[in-house]
């Protein structure tokens, strides 16, 4: 089975493989252990998963036919989806571009 590192997992269920992206959490998440969460006065916040000002994007896994989503919180969240990481990509490509083109245009001058 595929790792969290490696960005691509397997559904637990049906064993497809996961798509990849990320959920927008502001008011951060909190874990109940068990089924009862009504009777179950113990809860969790779950490290990462809060932000202020803006959402932060939690790492996460889809399974479309499922409906199962996994996702990694806490220190790791660093890490960012690969459709965000391509986006940068490509802007920081193009600022590049743009900045040899104006220092050629300044050589021929």
């Amino acid at each position: 089975m595929a790792t969290l590192e490696s960005r691509t997992l397997r559904c637990p269920q049906c064993h497809a493989i996961m798509e990849e992206g990320c959920l927008p959490v502001t008011q951060g998440l909190t874990w109940i252990k068990g089924r009862n969460a009504e009777g179950n006065k113990f809860a969790e916040n779950l490290p990462g998963t809060h932000a202020v000002m803006r959402p932060n994007h939690i790492m996460a896994w889809r399974c479309r036919k499922c409906h199962v989503i996994t996702f990694k919180y806490g220190k790791s969240l660093e890490q960012k989806p690969s459709w965000q990481r391509q986006q940068e990509d490509m802007v920081a490509a193009n600022d590049a571009a743009k900045a040899d083109a104006e220092e050629t245009q300044e050589a021929e001058v």
